[in-house]
């Protein structure tokens, strides 16, 4: 159900005129979409570049010291956060919910200026996974139960 909602989160702020819909994040369409309702204004919700050009950093060949500049979500990045990570703290364990968190500090820190690198990555990715307790709930629109 949640493939479904998304696709028609995207599909409604299509029709309503929100731009790069296609590239927006179920969170950032439901800020568009709930501001369009409120205000019947229409604003981007990012400030991260929704336009990524260049060659993928996976295709340049990660290492720690590589800025992160075009960044993707694939397993071969993952499995590179991972290793590294467990080069740093043997037996790290992967917590639910900090993917997402790392990819969210990422970008914010992107839209801030700061220049990353990958071992910046992995660092904020062990700290992460240290964080004491469970993490918060992230709130969604989605208010289907099935």
């Amino acid at each position: 159900m949640a493939i479904e909602y998304a696709t028609e989160l995207k599909e409604f702020a299509e029709t309503i005129g929100i731009p790069s819909a296609s590239a927006l994040r179920k969170d950032e369409l439901e800020r568009a979409i709930k501001l369009f309702l409120e205000t019947g204004r229409i604003r981007s919700p990012t400030k991260r570049s929704l336009s990524k050009s260049g060659a993928k950093d996976v295709d340049r060949g990660l290492s720690l010291d590589l800025p992160v500049v075009v960044y993707t979500n694939d397993k071969e990045t993952k499995n590179f956060l991972e290793r590294e990570a467990q080069k740093l703290v043997p037996g790290l364990k992967r917590k639910s919910g900090v993917r997402y968190r790392l990819n969210r500090w990422r970008e914010e820190q992107l839209v801030k200026g700061v220049k990353l690198t990958y071992g910046a990555l992995v660092k904020e990715y062990v700290r992460l996974n240290q964080t004491k307790g469970r993490f918060a709930h992230i709130p969604t629109g989605d208010t289907s139960t099935s």
